[in-house]
């Protein structure tokens, strides 16, 4: 009740002496007891306590407490909102030697730790991504999309389009927009211009899903790929690039959004699918018109009743 009535700091603080005090008392009883390792967390988020909240993560006096995926999650998160990233990588390192329920690379997780790479983007921070990405090889994980296309633009911020090009090979959607986008930057720094044009006239008379949404590449990638042909000093292909450009701007698209945003950018809520009861209801049909109608596949021979002895 104390962490659900908490509306200020010295609330939190004596929430952390209470769990402190409880997780002591109860290291034997922990079989079927209510896990308050979530709980505390949102607290801690809620109050934006990053520090406090990593604090009490690493402490040996809060030992299991917040030994759940789902705390974890919330910790990494929080650090990342207030840009520790330094932090988010030492907590995965922690979260990785525990290994909970046998797991050892827990998928968001491993996104937030790439987010964190990206961010710091510096040389230790990609060599730390790689050989998390090597790990996950090695085990046979599957990243998911965003820890791939965050890993990707690390190594395009770091210069190395050959390393992202083969990182968006293990990505399962290429068509995705933010996989599709990186894979151009990618292609173009490589000096594989010819290879993106395909890819940038594949969105030229799409159908427009019944959601409406359009496919887009990012207008500081098209500007990205117009200085690469710039200097190639080829005529022919930036009239052909340009023609493509064009058509891209008059179908809509081309997002005003940067590759660095788009790729940042806040998971939204999927929408709310209609219902479609009456779309797919099935007709009822009253018993006396079900024993007009043939049946198509097979008869059968109704037993006699008393009306039909008599």
């Amino acid at each position: 009740n104390m962490v659900h009535l908490s509306q200020n700091e010295e609330d939190v603080e004596l929430v952390v002496k209470m769990i402190k005090k409880f997780n002591q008392q109860n290291k034997q009883l922990r079989f079927g007891n209510y896990v308050f390792g979530p709980v505390v967390m949102r607290l801690f988020y809620i109050f934006s306590k990053a520090d406090l909240a990593y604090e009490c993560f690493k402490s040996s006096e809060m030992t299991g407490f917040f030994d759940q995926f789902i705390s974890y999650q919330i910790l990494l998160d929080l650090l990342y909102e207030n840009k520790k990233y330094d932090e988010v990588l030492e907590a995965v390192n922690l979260i990785k030697n525990r290994q909970i329920e046998g797991s050892q690379y827990p998928r968001n997780i491993i996104v937030l730790a790439l987010a964190a790479c990206y961010k710091i983007n510096s040389k230790e921070s990609l060599d730390y991504a790689l050989k998390l990405w090597q790990e996950l090889k090695n085990v046979g994980h599957f990243p998911m999309r965003r820890a791939t296309t965050f890993c990707a633009g690390l190594a395009l911020n770091q210069g190395q389009p050959g390393i992202a090009l083969e990182i968006l090979t293990s990505a399962r959607n290429q068509n995705y927009t933010t996989v599709r986008n990186l894979k151009v930057v990618a292609l173009a720094e490589l000096g594989r211009v010819e290879d993106t044009l395909p890819i940038l006239k594949s969105l030229l008379n799409e159908d427009i899903p019944d959601n409406n949404t359009v496919h887009t590449f990012n207008s500081d990638v098209l500007e990205r790929v117009r200085n690469v042909i710039a200097k190639l000093e080829n005529p022919e292909l930036a009239l052909e690039f340009n023609r493509i450009k064009q058509l891209l701007k008059k179908q809509g698209h081309i997002s005003d959004m940067s590759l660095d945003e788009q790729l940042c950018l806040e998971i939204q809520q999927p929408p709310v699918m209609n219902n479609r009861q009456d779309k797919f209801s099935y007709r009822r049909i009253n018993t006396a018109e079900q024993e007009r109608r043939p049946n198509r596949f097979y008869t059968y021979h109704k037993r006699p009743g008393l009306e039909d002895l008599v």
